[in-house]
């Protein structure tokens, strides 16, 4: 399968941006004509990001000259290796919402961009589409994104945990917010250390799809826990001392799990070598001598 380079990963990654956010624009314009403001929900931004991605993966082909399938393959799910990468989901879960706790107390959000995102948590005014948005359509298209290709490309010319960070962080900048940056540079880091030890991206996209799945759990079922459950606009509190221990234990076997059934495949990018020559060649007879008269 021939793989992006890293600069052609990086255009992809800025196309699907610039796609996405001008869909995003184009499907508001009727809210803000009709009702003078933008009615934003996870429905609009899943469509905007389905069609951003079959157009990335369409005009990437023609323009890297690299077929449309190979773009968007996948790979294999093994899954015997699906209980361990649950388990680190778990974790990586709670350990985010403190980070969040954490980073919201040191830079409060602002009330326009709190209401916002009060307005997309609010997954009961659209339950299958929030779902579809969060649990399928954002894990495939921004692993195939930033673990397939960006980190795909850094993994078969850089050492492993330097490929992981930089691709950690071009993460977490794709969320375009200071305050979704930090935790999900770090579900980067989690998410890029799987891919690095198996390959498989599906297992990226099941981490990535429970994350946003007790999300969307979270907003018709909130648990009564400090720290956890509270609004954007609120003050923010830490979470209790006792629920991150645990968090932190769940990852660490989780991934412990998952060291002890992989070993990392190859990832560097070999030359193509000349196919061997044949060992045992036929033997070579002595001329054929004119008939003697």
């Amino acid at each position: 399968m021939k793989r992006l380079s890293f600069l052609q990963s990086l255009a992809m990654l800025g196309l699907f941006i610039g796609l996405q956010n001008l869909l995003i624009t184009v499907l508001l314009l009727p809210s803000i004509l009709i009702h003078r403001k933008a009615e934003l929900s996870l429905s609009v931004i899943g469509v905007a990001n389905a069609v951003s991605m079959a157009g990335t993966v369409l005009l990437g082909a023609l323009i890297c000259r690299i077929p449309w399938r190979s773009l968007l393959a996948f790979g294999p799910m093994p899954w015997r290796l699906a209980p361990a990468v649950v388990l680190m989901g778990l974790g990586s879960f709670v350990l985010c919402s403190e980070v969040d706790n954490i980073t919201r107390m040191f830079l409060p959000m602002p009330k326009v961009f709190a209401e916002m995102f009060e307005q997309l948590s609010d997954v009961a005014r659209d339950p299958l589409g929030s779902a579809l948005t969060l649990v399928v359509v954002a894990p495939l298209s921004e692993e195939l994104l930033c673990r397939n290709w960006v980190l795909g490309s850094l993994l078969a010319r850089w050492k492993h945990w330097r490929a992981i960070a930089l691709s950690a962080v071009i993460f977490g900048a794709m969320h375009l917010n200071p305050w979704q940056f930090i935790y999900a540079s770090l579900l980067g880091l989690s998410f890029g250390w799987i891919y690095w030890r198996t390959g498989a991206v599906w297992l990226c996209i099941l981490a990535h799809g429970l994350n946003n799945g007790l999300v969307w759990w979270l907003g018709f079922f909130p648990l009564d826990v400090p720290g956890m459950t509270s609004s954007f606009g609120a003050a923010s509190a830490l979470q209790p001392l006792w629920l991150d221990a645990v968090a932190l234990a769940v990852y660490l076997g989780g991934a412990w799990w998952l060291r002890r059934q992989t070993v990392p495949p190859s990832w560097e990018e070999r030359p193509l070598e000349p196919p061997p020559l044949p060992t045992d060649l036929p033997p070579v007879l002595p001329p054929s001598l004119p008939p003697v008269a």
